[in-house]
């Protein structure tokens, strides 16, 4: 979870908000469930037994979704909360709803902006983040100003999100296959280096690169054979939805000193 926890962060998603949204996909998984068996869709009930969610949670959840909106949490990140404010608060923006730019102190400051705004968290530590995200920026005479970089950034995060959905969901129902059904696993394979000396990584993954990428343009010349494919014709067909993917995994590591023990040397023999 530490990785999505990171991710989430980064996207300015609170505790609260990424909570709502792991519900929904225990709601989700518990439909699902049904349907691959045939069953209708399960009550409130059935779902929460399944889940561990409240009934109250589960109608609340399906609720929201079934209203096609987006339910922002109450607690969402406070510099999220402070940008919006920054934006709609007429005392630091202006008619047109543009952010003004902010001195650090005073009656109509960015320590204004937080005391007003920031559930009592310190300045410092909301200008920081804000800094961190690229959120602001400081003029030629020390004072604060939003950038606009979340509009210009839009579009490609959002698809990266999207990609991230999609082949993490892949990459996870195979291993979740594979641990459910040890008979009939689906291909997987992975190979481990502990200990790879720092300056031979890009050398390795430069060659790894380079041989996965003669498979992967043979397995797409295979995946799209006109004789393997189905085209969309009157009647629906079923169909399977293969895909194969190759990564590389870097961390960091430590190799343990081996600490070998001193030798004792004998007591003299009393004379």
């Amino acid at each position: 979870m530490a990785p999505l926890a990171q991710l989430a962060m980064e996207m300015q998603i609170g505790a609260s908000e990424f909570t709502r949204l792991i519900e929904q996909a225990f709601i989700r998984a518990v439909e699902q469930e049904a349907a691959s068996a045939g069953r209708p869709q399960p009550g409130p009930s059935a779902v929460a037994a399944r889940s561990g969610l409240t009934r109250q949670r589960v109608s609340q959840l399906r609720s929201s979704r079934a209203a096609a909106t987006s339910v922002v949490s109450e607690r969402q990140p406070q510099t999220l909360r402070i940008l919006s404010a920054w934006k709609t608060d007429p005392k630091f923006s202006d008619s047109s709803g543009t952010p003004n730019i902010l001195s650090l102190r005073g009656p109509l400051s960015f320590s204004a902006l937080v005391k007003r705004h920031g559930s009592g968290l310190r300045a410092r530590s909301i200008l920081k983040e804000l800094e961190r995200i690229k959120a602001v920026r400081f003029t030629k005479d020390r004072r604060v100003e939003m950038i606009h970089r979340a509009e210009l950034d839009a579009a490609r995060k959002a698809q990266a999100i999207r990609d991230l959905g999609e082949f993490g969901r892949e990459f996870l129902e195979t291993l979740t296959h594979n641990v459910f059904n040890p008979e009939t696993p689906r291909y997987h394979r992975r190979v481990v280096g502990l200990h790879i000396k720092n300056g031979e990584v890009p050398r390795l993954i430069r060659d790894a690169g380079s041989q996965a990428g003669v498979w992967a343009l043979a397995l797409k010349d295979a995946l799209t054979d006109n004789n393997v494919t189905v085209k969309p014709g009157r009647n629906a067909q079923r169909v399977t939805r293969l895909s194969g993917h190759f990564f590389m995994s870097e961390r960091p590591n430590v190799v343990t000193a081996v600490v070998r023990p001193r030798s004792r040397r004998p007591p003299p023999k009393a004379a």
